[in-house]
């Protein structure tokens, strides 16, 4: 089943999370909240232990509007209990009801977040003292480390700006971190110190391999007030090179070149604020729910900051909230330059959400807007590949190869996506091209170099060769369980079947319910010499709900076992 070994890498977290008068959201937890007591008065009202459990379930599920009306429930019930309001407040912060979640901060403990939502909405209303001296209290350890002195520089860029790169100062020592360069450079900036920032924003420049595209924008707008628009134009040139579909770098260009004069990305405090936020969430995606928060609370500053939202929007797909996600997309506006990346992300959320039609509509309109670019053939070519409608497929890569011009080190995923389709479609030839000139591209890729080799042994060609390119794969993905299985199926096919078994069991400890991997498994124990356990590796593989050409070949091994005679293969030392 080589298409289980599909791995294409795309364009992307403590639990926070339907109105009592309402059935939930999610229909898994509508009927959750656990029954109902009766008042004094005779009235029937919720119970707390019901809610709370239901609240529980919602989190679980990263339905995090649903936890906060359960949680509410509870909390009129309980309205002195420190646990629900902690609670309620990082539900309702989660589910973006910053409002909500404002009000329950200030009695929700001392939590890390509740603190940043006041400081927020200090600096919202231009309390700044007041801001910083909440800041101030915040811990030093963790998450922190990088927090309280982010934020803390920027209030006092307002309060005290002789004071705020001091502030800055940790970060400065964070290995890895070159937030002191970009945020020192703002805050110069934002403070009027041009020629000290312009200093900055180089040595951020210098530290960074690839330019983030916010810093790109920063620095390409800096470039243009400081009277240096010709390098402006350079680096908004030369990140289009290499990102052709960053359709809010070439709006800047094309401000450029029309003659508009550029306001600052970061005006003052309160955006630098929301800007410091925007970057934790973005570096700290991992914990998504951390993330989360600090997006919302970044949008709260500015509600106009795209940006954020779409950031907002992709940590919420991450999360398995496709509707929240598709809606979260949805608000950015039309004639924003991320509009387009926006309702291309609402295409995968369809589709996520089983809804293909939708999503290939979409996808179509998409990809014939001007200026055309590859992004929405591919997400069509994987459309139709996913719904094995393979020729579809290849006839969708083929548009976004064109649409792609000049193919460059980047685009190894076009040839890799379309060679996939391609073998599905059994045209092994064109494929084999396709992985080749993948690889000439990016060499080291693990997944080329894994379904190429993968194909080969499968043919019973190119052993030798094969074995050299998974083994350079494993080493890459040691805990992938199909390169593991793949390793182990090369010295198979090569009569190593004592060594084969040793990478076929450790693939099975990665990927247990895999049947190929399973019958992978059983042969090796048959040539092994060890029938018992072979026999009981394609009964489970039987188990798994194998592919229907699998099974009758699976049945014959479980009855008749496997023939003396091997396979001859082919093979190129």
């Amino acid at each position: 089943m080589r298409g289980m070994r599909i791995a294409i890498p795309v364009a992307i977290v403590a639990a926070f999370g339907c109105a009592p008068d309402r059935q939930a959201a999610d229909p898994r937890i509508a009927d959750a909240s656990g029954g109902s007591r009766v008042h004094s008065t005779g009235q029937v009202g919720p119970s707390k232990a019901g809610s709370f459990l239901a609240g529980n379930h919602a989190r679980k599920l990263n339905d995090f509007s649903s936890e906060a009306d359960f949680l509410a429930r509870a909390l009129a019930a309980d309205p002195e209990n420190q646990r629900l309001r902690r609670r309620a407040f990082l539900a309702a912060l989660a589910a973006g009801r910053v409002d909500e979640a404002v009000e329950l901060a200030p009695a929700a403990g001392p939590t890390m977040l509740a603190k940043l939502a006041l400081a927020v909405e200090a600096v919202r209303k231009k309390n700044f003292l007041r801001a910083e001296k909440i800041l101030a209290k915040l811990p030093e350890r963790g998450a922190g480390a990088v927090v309280k002195p982010l934020l803390l520089a920027w209030v006092k860029a307002e309060t005290s700006p002789d004071e705020a790169l001091e502030a800055l100062e940790p970060i400065r020592k964070m290995r890895g971190l070159a937030l002191f360069d970009i945020h020192a450079a703002r805050i110069l900036e934002v403070t009027g110190k041009a020629e000290a920032a312009s200093e900055r924003y180089e040595k951020a420049r210098e530290n960074l391999e690839a330019l983030p595209l916010r810093l790109v924008r920063n620095l390409g707008r800096h470039y243009e007030r400081t009277g240096r628009p010709d390098e402006a134009r350079t680096l908004y040139e030369d990140y289009l090179e290499e990102e052709p579909d960053a359709d809010i770098v070439r709006s800047e260009a094309q401000r450029l070149e029309s003659g508009e004069p550029p306001e600052p990305l970061v005006a003052d405090a309160s955006a630098g604020v929301s800007e410091a936020l925007f970057d934790l969430a973005g570096r700290m995606a991992r914990q998504a729910q951390f993330a989360l928060a600090c997006g919302r609370l970044s949008l709260r500053l500015r509600p106009g900051f795209d940006s954020a939202r779409l950031l907002v929007a992709g940590i919420l797909e991450s999360m398995d909230r496709h509707e929240e996600a598709i809606d979260a997309f949805g608000q950015i506006a039309d004639d924003s330059p991320l509009a387009w990346s926006a309702r291309l992300s609402v295409a995968r959320n369809l589709e996520q959400l089983e809804r293909d039609d939708d999503a290939a509509a979409l996808l179509v309109e998409l990809s014939r807007e001007g200026p055309v670019r590859y992004a929405a053939f591919v997400g069509l070519g994987d459309l139709y590949r996913a719904n094995e409608q393979y020729e579809k497929a290849i006839e969708a890569y083929d548009s976004a190869i064109d649409a792609a011009g000049l193919i460059g080190r980047g685009h190894w995923t076009l040839l890799y996506s379309r060679g996939i389709a391609l073998e599905r479609a059994k045209k092994w030839n064109r494929a084999e091209k396709d992985f080749e000139r993948a690889l000439r591209l990016n060499p080291d890729q693990p997944y080329v170099l894994n379904y190429l080799a993968y194909s080969w042994v499968d043919q019973g060609v190119n052993l030798q060769r094969a074995r050299k390119m998974i083994e350079r794969a494993v080493e890459q993905r040691p805990d992938d369980g199909y390169i593991v299985d793949s390793l182990g199926w090369v010295l198979y096919r090569l009569e190593d079947f004592k060594e084969a078994v040793v990478h076929l069991e450790r693939a099975v400890e990665l990927r247990p319910r895999d049947p190929t991997i399973n019958d992978h498994l059983g042969d090796a124990y048959w040539r092994a010499d060890r029938r018992r356990e072979a026999r009981f590796q394609w009964k489970r593989a039987l188990t798994l709900d194998p592919e229907p050409e699998m099974v009758s070949a699976i049945e014959d091994k479980v009855r008749n076992g496997l023939k003396d005679d091997l396979p001859k293969n082919e093979r190129d030392g």
